[in-house]
């Protein structure tokens, strides 16, 4: 038996970037020559997803897949990031293949995206099997795959963490610049499109697009920023004063250090994405604006004020999570007000405790806001009383052709959010935690030694320190989707205009000015 070299591999692997033609005559030679070599079989699913990738081939590649995840039955634990990585580029180069035919229609239910996304995510369960080359591209995929599900927010930050693991990656900070400068034209803050031409500028440095295979994103890149270049120069000769707001100033130690942890895990409700230094990065400055009748005096004021208590409800959730960490003043006096039973299992309850119980709550609730919105929105045909984020996008199980009609990732990308909710899905545990808080109860124990699971069931209990992990990752989740609400609406609205201005211009909207009413003055 003649065994495959590692010289021999690599050499393939070069060969697919340069001529995919020769690499394929190759493969097939070494598919003759090494067909009883364990390391070549193993490989062998990976080279024809590669090489079918290059050929936009989509049968090769679907071969490659099965022969993949044979493989990925019996391999050992160690390798499995990077067959699951491979997989998930199978089924994205299946969703590129599709997506250049004339008759291609994204359906978000059948993209095999969902299969992408899924075996990224369980490379991603194992990335300290990887080298940083591949945990950086293993991100990148990832952030392409979630754009493609309508999930720009989260793409930025797999782009991000991308440049955690190799801080010059091209194709992260190209693929960064893309998405600011879009997010530009939604924020209206033209800083953004500073942050844009400066990723791209990184991205386009040199020939390390070249050295790593990413040739052809050149011309595009170079396309993107040359577009922004237009802008800027007009923007350039236009009068000098912004549209940026102001960072609000208070010096109180509580309010710098909420600042501090809204910044550190990115909840505040604006474009501020590479977690740079604006001015108004401290603020929750989405907003959105409609094109409605002359004579609609009322779809602007009641959106409006479903947007507003969406803010309103997210900013409180915010706050008493990070109370929950960080309390203002000494719970202990009124805890002690209230007797709770001790059954010496390390339970917590109290002020603190029920802060964070509700930060999660509160924040959980903004979703099916988020649904009674696009229902009114979309004028969709449904009785209030049944409108929740999970409930809103399908009809007698079937995608509501006035959701799916619209063709806009934002609003698909708040679908997958709901997708991944469901039962069994990856982010299944924040409504489970959810529906345990709001229907039945849920106990947080500050040691793990004996929580006494055998009275219930090890679901009604979780450590405190993950209750507030899992409080900060809804509220991350919960902030993508406040964003790509507006997001949506602002292509939808965009779309009613004519063709879309290239100006950034500032949103002229009425902002509420804080009422200082007292205890007793907030009735009428």
């Amino acid at each position: 038996m003649t065994n495959i070299s590692q010289k021999e591999i690599d050499h393939l692997h070069n060969l697919i970037g340069q001529s995919v033609q020769e690499a394929l005559e190759l493969f097939r030679n070494y598919e003759q020559r090494y067909a009883d070599d364990a390391d070549f079989r193993n490989n062998r699913g990976t080279f024809m997803i590669d090489i079918g990738s290059a050929l936009k081939d989509s049968a090769l590649v679907q071969q490659g897949i099965q022969l993949t995840e044979q493989v990925l039955l019996s391999i050992e634990d160690k390798l499995r990031p990077t067959f699951q990585y491979n997989l998930g580029n199978g089924y994205y180069a299946v969703h590129a293949i599709e997506r250049r035919k004339q008759d291609f229609s994204f359906n978000p239910d059948t993209t095999s995206l969902i299969k992408a996304k899924k075996h990224y995510r369980d490379a991603l369960r194992w990335l300290e099997h990887l080298g940083n080359n591949l945990r950086a591209q293993l991100h990148i995929n990832y952030g392409n795959c979630l754009s493609g599900l309508g999930r720009s927010i989260e793409a930025i930050s797999e782009y991000n963490a991308a440049l955690i693991h190799v801080p010059d990656h091209p194709m992260a900070w190209g693929n960064l610049g893309v998405k600011l400068e879009r997010f530009a034209y939604i924020s209206r803050y033209r800083t953004h499109l500073f942050d844009a031409y400066e990723a791209l500028n990184k991205a386009l440095t040199g020939t390390r697009l070249e050295e790593i295979g990413e040739s052809r994103a050149r011309s595009y890149f170079n396309e993107v920023r040359a577009h922004i270049e237009t802008i800027l120069n007009k923007i350039k000769k236009e009068s000098g004063h912004s549209s940026e707001p102001e960072m609000s100033v208070n010096t109180s130690a509580h309010h710098q250090g909420y600042i501090k942890f809204c910044i550190k895990y990115q909840l505040f409700l604006n474009f501020c994405l590479m977690r740079q230094s604006r001015e108004h990065m401290t603020e929750d400055s989405v907003r959105f604006s409609m094109v409605t009748a002359y004579n609609d005096n009322t779809t602007f004021p009641r959106l409006s004020r479903v947007v507003n208590e969406v803010k309103e409800r997210y900013a409180a959730a915010r706050l008493l999570a990070y109370e929950a960490i960080n309390m203002p003043f000494d719970t202990q006096p009124y805890d002690e007000m209230t007797f709770y039973v001790d059954i010496l299992d390390y339970a917590v309850y109290g002020i603190r405790v029920a802060k964070l119980k509700l930060a999660f709550e509160s924040a959980y609730n903004i979703l099916d806001k988020i649904a009674f919105f696009i229902k009114d929105y979309l004028r969709l045909e449904m009785s209030e009383k049944n409108i929740y984020f999970h409930t809103i996008w399908k009809k007698d199980n079937k995608f509501r052709n006035e959701i799916l009609d619209r063709k806009n990732y934002h609003l698909y990308g708040l679908y997958d959010i709901s997708r991944d909710l469901q039962k069994g899905n990856y982010l299944s545990h924040l409504r489970e935690i959810r529906n345990h808080l709001t229907h039945r109860y849920l106990v947080p124990h500050i040691e793990k030694i004996d929580w006494l699971t055998s009275v219930d069931s090890p679901e009604y209990h979780l450590g405190y320190r993950e209750l507030l992990d899992r409080t900060i990752e809804l509220l991350q989740l919960v902030r993508s989707a406040v964003i790509y609400l507006i997001a949506f609406i602002d292509q939808e609205e965009r779309g009613k205009g004519g063709k879309e201005n290239i100006h950034i211009v500032p949103q002229v909207l009425p902002p509420y000015r804080y009422y200082p009413f007292g205890p007793m003055d907030g009735t009428v």
